[in-house]
C-alpha cells in the first residue's frame, strides 16, 4: 500500500506559513494554542485507501481555549478545472472508544466543530476553517479530522489530496502515530496507524495545522505571551509506548 508521497508539494508553504502567522499575530487576543509549520518531511498523506477520515491528535498549548481558526496545509493534484472537491475538517475531543483496533487507546470520540470547504490543486496552500460563533471549547487534547471528496484515493487515474506532513510541531505536541477511520479491507471504526517510508524507516505521521484560540470571556490576557514564529510507505497498525 503506497500512501507516503513525494511529489513537490512545499516549494510554496514558506509564502504561506508567514503569511498565516503575521494574520494570526494581528487578530485582537488570538493565541496559536498548536502549530506545525515549520519543519517539512517532503511528504503527505495520500495515494491510499479508500477510507472515511483520518485525524491527528494534539495536546494544544498555551491558556485560549475558545476556537478561532484552523489552518491546513495540503497537497493536491490532478483536479479537473470543472471539479469541486471538497476537505472536511472535524474537531473531537479524545473521549471516544478504546478497543483492540485502537491498540487499547482512547480514540477521537464527541464532535466539537465541522466545517467543509473546496479545495484546489495544491503545492503546499493553506485553507483556514473559521468560527465566529464563539462557542466551540477545545479540551487540552483534541483531534483534528480530515475527510474529503472527489479524489481517488490510490487511483492513479483520479486526483488525489492529503494534508502535508512536518515534524516537530513548534507549538503544542503530538505523536507520531495517526488515526484512520474506516479503512477499505479494516472495518469500521478507528484504528491507530504508524507510517514508514519505502525502507521500513519510521515517519513521524503529524499533520501541518495550525490552530488559534481565544480566551472565554472574562479571562485576564497579557499580549506577551502570544508566540511569535519567525521562521517560515506502509500504514502499520503499532501501539503507542505510552499516553
Amino acid at each position: 500500500m503506497t500512501d507516503l508521497n513525494r511529489r513537490g508539494a512545499f516549494a510554496a508553504l514558506s509564502k504561506v506559513v508567514a503569511g498565516v502567522l503575521l494574520a494570526s499575530c494581528a487578530t485582537t487576543r488570538a493565541e496559536i494554542v498548536y502549530s506545525n509549520f515549520q519543519t517539512p518531511l517532503d511528504y503527505y498523506v495520500g495515494a491510499f485507501g479508500p477510507y472515511e477520515e483520518i485525524a491527528d491528535d494534539l495536546f494544544l498549548d498555551g491558556t485560549s481555549r475558545i476556537l478561532q481558526s484552523v489552518s491546513v496545509a495540503y497537497a493536491a493534484f490532478d483536479i479537473p478545472a470543472d471539479a469541486k472537491p471538497t476537505m472536511t475538517l472535524s474537531i473531537y475531543a479524545m473521549n471516544g472508544e478504546s478497543n483492540a483496533k485502537t491498540q487499547n487507546v482512547i480514540s477521537p470520540g464527541d464532535l466539537l466543530f465541522q466545517q467543509s470547504i473546496c479545495i484546489v490543486n495544491s503545492d503546499g496552500q493553506l485553507v483556514t476553517f473559521t468560527d465566529n460563533t464563539g462557542t466551540v471549547y477545545l479540551p487540552d487534547h483534541v483531534a483534528v479530522g480530515l475527510s474529503f471528496t472527489g479524489i481517488g484515493y490510490g487511483d492513479p487515474q483520479l486526483p488525489d489530496a492529503g494534508p502535508l506532513l512536518l515534524d516537530p510541531p513548534t507549538v503544542g505536541g503530538s505523536f507520531p502515530d495517526f488515526w484512520i477511520k474506516g479503512l477499505d479491507g479494516d472495518g469500521p471504526g478507528w484504528g491507530l496507524y504508524d507510517y514508514s517510508d519505502a525502507n521500513g524507516s519510521p515517519i513521524p505521521a503529524n499533520f501541518a495545522i495550525q490552530i488559534n484560540a481565544v480566551p472565554e470571556t472574562g479571562t485576564l490576557w497579557n499580549l506577551l505571551s502570544i508566540p511569535v514564529l519567525f521562521a517560515v510507505g506502509s500504514v502499520i497498525n503499532r501501539r503507542r509506548a505510552s499516553r
